[in-house]
């Protein structure tokens, strides 16, 4: 079984990011411009990476899941 490119089938993990972001914020009343979605964007991705649970991952969020994984490896995380 193949699908069409360009097709929600084809690309799943972007299909499931847009579909969180729009429930959460795009289709609230309080986003009425673009400029409104636009100020939402990076605080709903910031939550979505670090806070959120996620399913995939034990309904833990990925900085809880990436904390553990840090200690079960002993590595600690690169300094800038």
């Amino acid at each position: 079984m193949s699908h069409a490119p360009r097709s929600p089938e084809s690309n799943g993990l972007a299909e499931a990011f847009f579909g969180s972001f729009k429930r959460d914020y795009v289709y609230q009343p309080c986003l009425e411009t673009v400029e409104d979605v636009a100020r939402q964007l990076l605080g709903w991705i910031e939550h979505y990476k670090h806070q959120a649970p996620h399913s995939v991952l034990g309904m833990q969020s990925p900085g809880e899941c990436y904390a553990e994984w840090l200690v079960r490896n002993k590595t600690r995380p690169v300094q800038n």
